[in-house]
């Protein structure tokens, strides 16, 4: 079993460009449920691997796709106007040169934030309107949370984990450009009824 690499990713464009991409650059596995196959961010059909790659296949992949497998463990976050997120699991490595092509075949803006199962490594990228980076980094609690969604220890109370689990996504939904006034307002009430609960349980914390 490879090490596995979890990536929170954030496309961005026009509806039409975000529905082609869904359209063209995923596939179906059927093998471990034929009745209910699993969604699969297809690397394939993005960077084709040739027939006989002559330096093996692995090799090829890890230098074409910047990971030895195709991706797995597809979940779809949400999506809002002319983004959509999502995550996708690799094999010990970011799909950086898949990022690349992708952004350019499909006319889309990307951000992606990646943390290795083992804490081992983190990366963030961005890839819009051709000014694009990548930055490999140490992995930590911060990060572990935002590409999760959640960061608890065995010792904190049950609102500290209820917080943990929920933060990063109402934060991260209150930054979507595609929100209205009125969707923002909402999220920001919610935050707040949030912080508000949070210091009532503090006075009198259940474990």
């Amino acid at each position: 079993m490879p090490d596995i690499v979890t990536s929170r990713i954030k496309v961005s464009g026009d509806p039409d460009s975000i529905e082609q991409f869904r359209r063209e650059a995923f596939s179906e596995d059927f093998s471990n449920d034929p009745g209910n196959p699993e969604i699969f961010l297809d690397f394939q059909r993005i960077i084709p691997m040739p027939e006989n790659p002559g330096e093996g296949a692995q090799l090829w992949r890890a230098e074409n796709w910047g990971t030895t497998q195709n991706s797995w463990g597809f979940q779809e976050i949400g999506r809002s106007g002319n983004t959509w997120r999502f995550k996708i699991e690799t094999a010990y490595d970011v799909p950086v040169p898949v990022c690349h092509r992708l952004v350019d075949a499909f006319g889309l803006s990307l951000n992606l934030v990646s943390i290795h199962e083992g804490n081992k490594f983190a990366v963030r990228g961005e890839w819009k309107g051709g000014k694009n980076w990548v930055k490999r980094f140490s992995a930590s609690a911060d990060i572990e949370r935002e590409v999760h969604g959640f960061h608890f220890y065995p010792e904190q109370p049950v609102y500290e984990r209820i917080d943990a689990a929920i933060d990063a996504e109402l934060n991260d939904l209150l930054i979507d450009e595609a929100l209205s006034n009125a969707e923002r307002l909402a999220i920001s009430r919610v935050i707040l009824n949030l912080a508000q609960a949070r210091q009532l349980l503090q006075v009198n914390p259940q474990t």
